[in-house]
């Protein structure tokens, strides 16, 4: 699969089965968020071009503000870790078994974000985020 930046994945994929081994982890770490709008959002994760699976995500405030975003799948749900937005670039962890995927979106024109997950001897998962429709 070809993103926009001549990002690309390849043929090594993580597979489903570790985004859900993190799925009984405690909620997300907050941070503060500056404009990203909250609700469902809609997207994809992509370890290959084969792979490109639909998901979507739930990003919410809590009373003090500070965003949390968790992955959303049939089986269950993942909090996101370290996430911050800076009004271009969205960062976060997501834990993959015993060790944390580093992800950063680029923030499109249109909204969305894409951007790749990556850790230590692995190839970048894609993932895109499409915001809600208000």
């Amino acid at each position: 699969m070809r993103f926009r930046g001549g990002f690309t994945t390849s043929g090594v994929a993580l597979t489903v089965t570790f985004i859900l081994a993190g799925m009984f982890l405690p909620a997300a770490a907050p941070v503060i968020a500056q404009t990203l709008d909250t609700g469902t959002w809609t997207g994809t994760v992509a370890p290959s071009a084969a792979d490109a699976q639909d998901v979507s995500y739930e990003v919410s405030r809590n009373a003090g503000g500070e965003l949390r975003i968790r992955l959303v799948l049939a089986a269950g749900s993942v909090g996101f870790e370290d996430v911050a937005y800076d009004g271009s670039v969205l960062t976060f962890k997501w834990r993959d078994g015993n060790m944390f995927l580093t992800c950063v979106l680029e923030r499109l024109d249109d909204g969305s974000f894409e951007g790749a997950c990556s850790r230590e001897s692995r190839d970048p998962t894609g993932v895109t985020m499409v915001p809600p429709k208000n």
